[in-house]
């Protein structure tokens, strides 16, 4: 017996869906202000770039974030990082760099 699972992409559309348009937002001007400053970062940075009073429930719509960003020509994925928040234990995350305009 197989259980149907949804595809990444609707997962990633809906976690963005359900986030806050403010949050949203400042996460796409913090984006913008890492991506300008030409040094790698990854999306913690992103994360901790934003306003802390600007809040969302879904903390997974940084990925769709981020997607965009490289959809939109406006970073490159460089390379991966374990180094970053204890939270995340090690995990593997991805580095990225703005592109040049």
């Amino acid at each position: 017996m197989s259980i149907d699972q949804p595809d990444l992409f609707d997962a990633l559309r809906r976690v963005e869906e359900h986030a806050d348009d403010d949050w949203k937002a400042a996460a796409a001007v913090a984006l913008e202000q890492l991506a300008a400053t030409g040094r790698e970062f990854t999306s913690d940075d992103v994360r901790d770039a934003i306003p802390a009073h600007i809040t969302t429930h879904e903390m997974r719509a940084l990925g769709p974030v981020m997607k965009a960003g490289i959809r939109d020509g406006l970073v490159t994925a460089t390379g991966w990082t374990t180094q970053g928040r204890a939270a995340a234990h090690g995990r593997p995350r991805r580095l990225y760099r703005g592109r040049v305009q």
